[in-house]
């Protein structure tokens, strides 16, 4: 590895911003050397040798934070294990039109939550809307529990039948919501509360936390239902508990000193005070902590002084309309949303039961939890797009294998375990990139006063993509037959191509840098001259990022 020391004929600036990769944060010229950087280049990180110990009050923050992404997996996982059970008791058929809509409201609700969070979050805060979510979730588990409760009470068809499916309806719009708050507030959150450094991990935590808890969620809804014959109500209603922990602990969360310090630069008053209060509760103590906090809240009030011109926050349409240089990011942005979640991870997550079924296995339900199982794997790793374009090829030539096959009465469980495997693999792949990125990098690559409104826009798309997957794949299922992966192959190779021409690297680098760094990209596009205008970062002053 080439060191900042062997590159003589760097200058003494570029050896500065270089040595937050490569120096010693141990030592105090390191400190030295990292705060002078940050001071010359304008950049929200934390300084010094302080900064690289690992700190308990982000540690607590980032957990309690977290738990809003494990609501929103838990509800993601939960309904597909005990699906054939629920669907008896409440006299549906799993393909029937009105199970389709017990997991496709969740979407809709979804799609609410996230509108709601753009404003909580500009208003009131990122700790009120995570408190909020936690609430709202909790109140689904309720509400769940009773919809179990009336379905004991009364058979399929009688009005408490009916009752109990109005209220499960009810459960998981309100989860939706929840979850849909989720969706904006821990990527916002963790995003806020990182360092750069520490970016790229706290964003995979949230991500982290949804597939840990999509295993939890069948785990124990196999353990419980079909191991132990209890009833469905049990795991539904678990939520209810998770949010009240997610209230306990609300005293752990400190507001982000990024919105502390912007509320107080829109408001005119002065909030230094509590941001740098809220900095000390989130980073290390002892030593040059102080220094560092200090140079860390320069750093940040710099950044937000920068960019106060962008005319305060305002919607998603009038951020397209009067701030051109915002364009490609909301594209990305979108991009990524559409992709994830066209790509047809939520048609395993949904109906993977009902599809390793249909495929010939023997225990759809042991399919359904190895394809949970290994869905944490892809979490500690990375690849991505081009692993589930080439699985979900996969498993389209191995249905039509299977098709052939059974068109000539043979059975072939060679062909069912191939369908599997390319399951398998196409879950890992989500979890190498398109699973947690399109989530963290709304935190990354837009400014502070379009934070909030784009990442609320962005997650509305997400949850109108979701519903549309939950509440079309049966129906696309049965139309298609052995075809069914194909239009989600054909959605992941244009969002992958998409990817490698638009999408720039963010790892290392702070907004402004990103910014600039769009701007060319925008520039090659429509090959025109990048206008460097306003940014106040040269680009021959942009990082690279290191392998």
């Amino acid at each position: 590895m080439v060191t900042p020391r062997s590159r003589s004929g760097r200058s003494r600036r570029c050896r500065r911003l270089l040595s937050l990769f490569y120096l010693d944060w141990s030592s105090p010229r390191c400190a030295d050397d990292c705060a002078s950087a940050a001071a010359t280049a304008g950049r929200d990180v934390a300084i010094g040798g302080a900064a690289a110990k690992s700190s308990l009050g982000l540690a607590a923050a980032a957990f309690v934070a977290s738990l809003s992404s494990f609501q929103f997996g838990y509800a993601t996982g939960i309904l597909n294990v005990p699906q054939r059970i629920i669907t008896t008791d409440l006299g549906l058929d799993k393909d029937s039109i009105s199970w389709a809509v017990v997991v496709s409201i969740w979407a809709l609700g979804g799609l609410l939550g996230a509108q709601v969070a753009a404003v909580v979050a500009d208003s009131r805060g990122r700790r009120p809307l995570l408190a909020l979510s936690g609430l709202t979730c909790g109140t689904s588990g309720l509400v769940a529990f009773c919809a179990g409760t009336a379905s004991l009470a009364a058979g399929p068809e009688s009005v408490g039948g009916r009752s109990a499916l109005c209220l499960l309806v009810l459960s998981r719009f309100i989860s939706g919501g929840g979850c849909g708050m989720a969706t904006v507030a821990a990527p916002l959150y963790l995003g806020e509360i990182a360092t750069t450094e520490t970016r790229g991990a706290l964003g995979s935590l949230a991500q982290l936390s949804v597939v840990v808890a999509i295993v939890v969620a069948q785990g124990l809804a196999a353990l419980i239902t079909h191991h132990l014959g209890l009833h469905w109500r049990l795991v539904l209603g678990l939520p209810a508990f998770i949010g009240a922990a997610q209230l306990a602990l609300l005293p752990l969360l400190p507001e982000t000193p990024r919105y502390l310090l912007s509320r107080g630069l829109a408001q005119g008053g002065e909030a230094r005070g509590e941001a740098r209060e809220a900095l000390r509760l989130l980073r290390p103590r002892g030593g040059q902590a102080s220094e560092a906090v200090e140079a860390e809240l320069a750093a940040l009030e710099q950044e937000l002084g920068a960019g106060a011109g962008g005319g305060g926050r305002r919607g998603v349409l009038l951020l397209w309309r009067d701030s051109p240089s915002l364009r490609l990011p909301l594209l990305n942005a979108a991009a990524m949303m559409v992709g994830q979640q066209l790509s047809g991870i939520n048609a395993v997550f949904y109906y993977s039961t009902t599809f390793f079924s249909s495929a010939g296995l023997d225990s759809p339900v042991a399919g359904t939890l190895l394809a949970s199982a290994v869905n944490p794997l892809g979490s500690i790793s990375a690849v991505g797009i081009g692993g589930m374009f080439l699985s979900s090829v996969g498993v389209t030539a191995a249905l039509i294998g299977k098709a052939r096959a059974s068109a000539h009465h043979e059975d072939d469980w060679s062909l069912n375990w191939l369908s599997v495997s390319f399951v398998l693999c196409f879950v890992i792949a989500f979890e190498l990139g398109p699973g947690p990125i399109p989530w963290q990098i709304g935190a990354e690559i837009f400014p502070e006063h379009a934070r909030a409104a784009a990442m609320s826009a962005a997650a509305a798309l997400n949850w109108v993509c979701n519903a549309a997957v939950g509440l079309g794949f049966p129906a696309m299922s049965s139309a298609l037959g052995s075809l069914v992966f194909l239009p989600f192959a054909a959605v992941l190779l244009l969002w992958l191509l998409f990817t490698a021409r638009f999408t720039p690297e963010t790892r290392g680098r702070s907004v402004d840098e990103i910014q600039v760094e769009f701007r060319r990209l925008a520039a090659l596009g429509s090959r025109k001259p990048a206008r460097a205008e306003g940014d106040g970062v040269p680009l021959s002053s942009i990082r690279q990022p290191q392998g």
